[in-house]
């Protein structure tokens, strides 16, 4: 098991979002180890539905808006911030993957881009 150093640990992730995304896509950003303690989750996009459709969720295999739920910043670009409380400390016991999810299509797709950061730490 490779451990990150000691302290907070930053992963960031950018995928280059085309104006084919469908509802129900999974996009596999972040890839978290075993043991890691979530500590905030930072989902950034540019305006990828220049209407007022696209709603994304980030969460895991295992519950896909564990760390945030129903975000239309796609709709005109922004960030949206963890906020789901199950989320915060929420500690992996096997590697996993934190993903995107396109929980409502775009009614207008334009390309554009998802960044997404995960910030973790270990106990000591």
């Amino acid at each position: 098991t490779h451990r990150q150093r000691d302290g907070v640990n930053c992963v960031v992730s950018t995928y280059s979002a085309l104006d084919t995304l469908a509802g129900s896509d999974v996009i596999q950003m972040v890839k978290v180890p075993a043991e890691a303690i979530i500590v905030d989750v930072i989902l950034k996009a540019t305006d990828i539905d220049s209407s007022t459709g696209i709603v994304l969720e980030v969460g895991d295999d295992g519950d896909t808006d564990r760390f945030i739920a129903a975000s239309t910043i796609g709709q005109a670009g922004g960030i949206a911030r963890l906020g789901n409380i199950a989320g915060l400390a929420y500690e992996y016991t096997a590697d996993n993957t934190i993903d995107v999810r396109v929980a409502t299509v775009a009614t207008t797709p334009v390309a554009g881009t998802i960044v997404l950061e995960v910030f973790y730490v270990f106990e000591n």
